[in-house]
């Protein structure tokens, strides 16, 4: 009788350690799509025109800051309330806001497959959430989702993740690490960081959501691609574990 074959990475590297570092925005959550959820409650409280002014606020912070900072955007908005408002007023209005902000049902967001491909990613190596963005609104965002679970409560947030990755490399070490992302540029940073410190390193492409639309269907930068993390979910162990060791060179030449 024929034995049954390993799978996972033991099948292709016996002593090769992996670690992925999967994103949350627009990777295993609809981001766009709760962010629309956030201005049709916004609107509802305050109307269009000062709605209008907490998102100019919030893409100020942003250009500002290199990044979404939630939190800062809000204290941003309230510095500049109408001169004259009430402060009981300010003040109901400000935690109604924040109400709204923090408010929001993440978990109803959750891509269709995240939680399934979590769980796939750890049949070949540790699996750990890193997000980047205000580390409290992000962590509370995280928490919300219910995504720490399936993560097994291995959760970074960084308000830079490529500034961060260092960091990652010590703290969850592997001797491949695994970013999984919407973001192209992101895995272009973490292949010239992860390597420079002597890693192996492979990326899955997830394409979906704007920043991924905004790459264009002819980028190849990653070892994966995958139109969606319901895709990844579907997909075996032992495919996942061939395809990250697979140079992008030999697919592409």
């Amino acid at each position: 009788m024929d034995q049954a074959q390993p799978t996972g990475p033991t099948a292709a590297s016996p002593d090769e350690r992996v670690a992925f570092l999967v994103d949350v925005d627009n990777t295993l959550l609809d981001n766009d799509a709760a962010k629309d959820e956030m201005d049709r409650r916004m609107r509802q409280l305050l109307g269009d025109e000062e709605s209008a002014r907490f998102w100019a606020a919030y893409e100020r912070v942003r250009h500002e800051s290199g990044r979404v900072a939630v939190p800062q955007a809000l204290v941003e908005y309230l510095r500049d309330l109408p001169a004259g408002t009430d402060p009981a007023t300010a003040r109901d209005q400000h935690i109604a806001l924040a109400d709204v902000l923090i408010g929001v049902p993440y978990s109803d967001y959750v891509f269709p497959g995240a939680v399934a491909a979590l769980e796939t990613l750890r049949q070949v190596g540790r699996v750990a959430i890193l997000t980047e963005g205000d580390p409290a609104y992000q962590a509370t965002k995280v928490a919300r989702s219910g995504l720490a679970d399936p993560a097994e409560g291995y959760v970074f947030v960084a308000p830079d993740k490529s500034a961060y990755l260092r960091e990652v490399a010590a703290i969850f070490p592997a001797d491949r690490m695994v970013l999984v992302e919407d973001k192209p540029n992101n895995i272009t940073r973490a292949r010239a960081i992860f390597t420079g410190l002597g890693l192996a390193f492979s990326g899955i492409f997830v394409r979906q959501g704007k920043y991924a639309a905004a790459s264009g269907p002819e980028w190849d930068g990653a070892e994966l691609t995958v139109d969606s993390i319901a895709e990844l979910a579907a997909m075996s162990p032992d495919a996942i574990a061939r395809a990250l060791r697979t140079p992008i060179v030999s697919r592409t030449a």
